[in-house]
């Protein structure tokens, strides 16, 4: 993680980033902040796979870049269970210290979409303390948010997700419900099976589209992991979504589209919000 320098001149007090000048191209950087909650007090109902899903998609887009992008330096800040907390994901200001943000849990619906942080002190209930798209905004070094829950991008206009946007280029979830499993196959060895299908496996779908020379951009690779995992693998219907900015002539850009970025030419720096556009993809029969 990189920190702002601060140097005292006669104007006062000025910021200065310590990274690189904003170009496109490779990236330098390629920090990952991850935040992945499964116990919950009282405890929700349904089991889940959050952490194995952080762990999968920090190590396996760091593994890709390592082999195809060994200039690119990837690091990791993990924050699980306790220590995601409605006040630390609100208020942490060196959540924009990192390239790529990443969330799992439990997701809310009822009054509006976002994730269960747990039920913390002086919060009623769980939808009360739950991660929603105005809660925050993700700027400075932050280019993609990831939304690894149910129904985060349920709502289609891409404004109702435009408090998140202050330098973030896209945000990546699902409009549907999302998710985790591990699911038993190849049952013909004895004492029991061979091979297991898990849900994580969509991450390594993903790093392998979208972090490897010549391949898909981050839609394209969040969009078809999904199909071929969520899906195809394990069976489940879904809907991969993502609301992007779009920019015309940005930096010399004929349109920039935060959605569609390649390691090869990403835009390494913020973005300022323009126009926002939402899309999103059915596979089979989504649940809701």
């Amino acid at each position: 993680m990189r920190f702002p320098i601060f140097i005292l001149l006669p104007a006062g007090l000025i910021g200065i980033c310590a990274g690189v000048t904003p170009y496109y191209g490779v990236p330098v950087y390629l920090d990952q902040n991850t935040n992945t909650i499964e116990t919950y007090n009282p405890a929700m109902a349904s089991p889940i796979r959050s952490h194995s899903h952080g762990d999968a998609f920090a190590n396996n887009l760091k593994a890709n870049l390592n082999s195809y992008y060994p200039s690119v330096t990837v690091s990791r800040t993990d924050r699980r269970d306790a220590s995601v907390t409605y006040s630390t994901l609100v208020n942490d200001g060196f959540m924009n210290n990192y390239e790529m943000v990443f969330f799992s849990g439990h997701g809310w619906v009822a009054s509006s979409p976002g994730v269960y942080t747990g039920k913390a002190p002086g919060f009623a209930t769980y939808e009360q303390s739950s991660l929603k798209p105005g809660s925050r905004s993700y700027g400075g070094w932050t280019r993609w948010v990831f939304a690894d829950f149910c129904q985060f991008l349920i709502n289609h206009d891409p404004n109702f997700y435009r408090p998140m946007f202050n330098g973030l280029h896209a945000v990546f979830g699902y409009e549907s419900d999302m998710w985790y499993y591990i699911n038993p196959y190849n049952c013909y060895c004895f004492g029991g099976c061979c091979s297991h299908h898990r849900s994580e496996t969509k991450y390594e779908n993903f790093a392998a589209k979208w972090a490897r020379p010549n391949n898909k951009g981050l839609w394209d690779s969040w969009s078809e992991a999904n199909l071929d995992i969520q899906y195809a693998q394990g069976g489940f219907g879904n809907a991969p979504a993502a609301v992007y900015n779009v920019v015309s002539g940005w930096q010399g850009a004929t349109v920039f589209m935060g959605h569609q970025e390649r390691v090869a030419n990403t835009w390494n720096g913020d973005v300022p919000v323009s126009q926002l556009r939402f899309i999103y993809s059915i596979y089979g029969t989504p649940t809701y």
